[in-house]
């Protein structure tokens, strides 16, 4: 059943036949504006919520992110200091995960290189040790030798050594003397 009035800026009009029509005349400034301010209110919200969404995001990635990073930074502090013992923690498949596996393989070839160098200086050390014993016993032998040869060179024999191929390999100064040659000459 159709009504028989309408309301209108709290008047009520009546309505006498069933095929009335209603003119409306407004002005389209004033029926905007709820439109606006409700587009104002609905930009502002959304713009509020969106900026409060971005803090929330850029706090917690920022947290995750950095104390990853700086997980990395001591990690880096302690290679420095020639910690070579330690493995960073690889979570997720993202670039941070990258770089701490990246190190990973750092502190490892680091290590292995590390330990190749103390192998080799360890073998420098037992060289340079086995090379000072050898110059001492050389210096021995030669002191051992100028001895001997001061004993044989002042005894008034003729001493001589001649190997298995009948070649002379030493004589002794009375020898030379004797010859009137030098011990090259034997």
């Amino acid at each position: 059943m159709l009504e028989s009035s309408i309301n209108f800026s709290d008047k009520k009009i009546p309505l006498t036949s069933s095929f009335q029509t209603i003119k409306v005349i407004y002005n389209s400034k004033e029926a905007l504006i709820p439109i606006k301010r409700s587009t104002q209110v609905v930009v502002v919200a959304t713009g509020t919520g969106s900026l409060a969404l971005g803090l929330i995001l850029f706090i917690f990635l920022r947290r995750t992110l950095l104390s990853k990073v700086s997980l990395m930074r001591r990690s880096v502090k302690d290679i420095e200091r020639g910690n070579f013992e330690m493995k960073l923690a690889v979570v997720g498949n993202d670039e941070v995960s990258d770089l701490a596996s990246g190190i990973n393989s750092m502190i490892t070839s680091l290590n292995d290189q590390n330990t190749y160098i103390e192998k080799l200086n360890y073998e420098i050390k037992l060289k340079e040790r086995a090379l000072q014993e050898k110059e001492l016993r050389e210096k021995e032998l030669a002191n051992t030798h100028i001895y001997i040869a001061g004993i044989t060179n002042n005894i008034p024999q003729l001493l001589s050594y001649v190997n298995s191929n009948l070649i002379y390999e030493f004589v002794n100064k009375p020898h030379t003397d004797w010859f009137k040659e030098p011990a090259e000459y034997f």
